[in-house]
C-alpha cells in the first residue's frame, strides 16, 4: 500500500510546547527553539536519512516545574528541537514497519517519548528499539550534567516485532546537544547549595533523573559527591 505522510501539521508540536498556564506549574515544556527534523526516506529498498541543519542543540534548563508526565524533566537540561519526520511517498511491504534502534549514547543522556514522556532508546532500562509511526514526533532529550552528548541511531524496515526485514537497506544518523549549565544545580538558580542538597537528599534511594546526576539510575553517594563537588 502507498502511504504519504503530510508535513501540515509541522507547527502544531511547537504550539503545544509554547503552550503553559497562566498560574502554577508550566503544562507544557518549550521546545528549546526552532524545529529541525530528520528526514527519513525510503527508496526502493533503501533508508536514506537528511538531518537538517546538524547541531549541537542546546540543552536548556528553564527554573519551571512541571505537573503529570512531563515532571520527568523537572530540575534537568532539556530539548526537543529534533524531530523525526517522513520524506516523500512510502511503499512498505505488508506487516513492514519502520524502526528506530539506539546504537550508543554519551552516558547521562536521557529520551523521553513525545506528548507520552514515557522513557524511550535505554533510559530508565527501556528497549533501545522504539517503533516509529511515521508521523512527525519531537522526542525529549534530558540531561542534569554539563557537556557535549551524542546519539547514534539506525532506522530500519523490520516486521511488527522489530526484527528487520533483510531486504531492506538501513542507515545512521549521530544526533548531538551541548549542555554548559553548572553540575549539581538542581533548582536552577544558577549555583549549588543548600537548595541543591535538600531536593538530592529528598529524592534518595529513587531513580529521580533531577538528582541522578550520574544517570545510572539511582541517586546514591555517586550524586552526592558530585553535587559537593560543585558546591558554590
Amino acid at each position: 500500500m502507498q502511504r504519504h505522510y503530510p508535513d501540515a501539521a509541522r507547527g502544531i508540536l511547537s504550539l503545544i510546547a509554547a503552550a503553559s498556564l497562566t498560574s502554577g506549574a508550566a503544562a507544557m515544556p518549550p521546545m528549546g527553539g526552532e524545529m529541525k527534523h530528520i528526514e527519513v526516506m525510503l527508496e526502493d529498498t533503501s533508508i536514506h536519512l537528511m538531518l537538517e541543519d546538524p547541531g549541537p542543540l542546546v540543552l536548556q534548563t528553564y527554573g519551571e516545574e512541571y505537573e503529570g508526565p512531563a515532571a520527568v524533566l523537572n530540575g534537568t537540561a532539556f530539548n526537543s528541537q529534533y524531530g523525526w519526520m517522513a520524506g516523500g511517498f512510502w511503499t512498505l511491504p505488508p506487516g513492514g514497519t519502520v524502526w528506530v534502534e539506539l546504537l550508543d549514547v554519551t552516558p547521562g543522556l536521557r529520551c523521553y517519548e513525545a506528548m507520552t514522556f514515557l522513557p524511550i532508546f535505554g533510559t530508565e532500562g527501556s528497549s533501545p528499539l522504539w517503533q516509529w509511526s511515521g508521523i512527525m514526533v519531537h522526542n525529549w532529550y534530558a540531561a542534569s550534567v554539563p557537556g557535549a552528548y551524542e546519539a547514534t541511531y539506525r532506522v530500519f524496515v523490520a516486521d511488527r516485532k522489530g526484527v528487520p526485514l533483510p531486504d531492506y537497506i538501513p542507515a545512521e544518523v549521530t544526533l548531538t546537544w551541548i549542555f554548559d549549565g553548572v553540575a549539581g544545580d538542581l533548582d536552577g538558580d544558577g549555583g549549588v547549595g543548600a537548595s541543591d542538597l535538600a531536593i538530592l537528599l529528598g529524592a534518595w534511594g529513587t531513580p529521580d533523573p533531577r538528582a541522578d546526576l550520574n544517570g545510572d539510575g539511582t541517586v546514591n553517594a555517586a550524586d552526592l559527591a558530585q553535587l559537593l563537588g560543585a558546591w558554590g
